[in-house]
């Protein structure tokens, strides 16, 4: 009977182990499981934060494509209005050097008017 106590007892012990290792096994389980849950809900705000970014990435690409075409746009048209002005001043120029020709034309033809009309006096 001794023997059997003892088997008994030493079975109880090793059940009492058994549960206790148990326990602690489910106790890490959830643990783990808390953790799992934890890290899903952060992969899934960076994930978030990532979708932000890549479409806030992607406007700022068409926001700069757009800002290029405009650029070039306006460099072009720049352009444009410099060649318009060298023109006009171009033209000015050559109206200045008629005006200066036709000025000097009349101040002639008026000194030989004068001089007509002394010898004819």
């Amino acid at each position: 009977m001794a023997a059997q106590d003892e088997s008994i007892a030493k079975l109880t012990k090793e059940k009492k182990a058994f549960q206790e290792a148990h326990q602690q096994t489910l106790d890490d389980l959830q643990a783990e499981e808390d953790k799992d849950n934890t890290l899903t809900k952060s992969k899934t705000k960076l994930e978030q934060q990532v979708d932000d970014l890549e479409g806030s990435l992607e406007q700022e690409k068409k926001l700069r494509m757009d800002l290029e075409r405009t650029k070039r746009k306006l460099e072009g048209d720049l352009k444009l209005s410099q060649e318009s002005v060298m023109d006009l001043e171009n033209d000015k120029q050559q109206s200045d050097e008629k005006i200066k020709k036709k000025d000097f034309e009349i101040s002639q033809l008026l000194s030989k008017i004068e001089d007509e009309q002394s010898l004819g006096a």
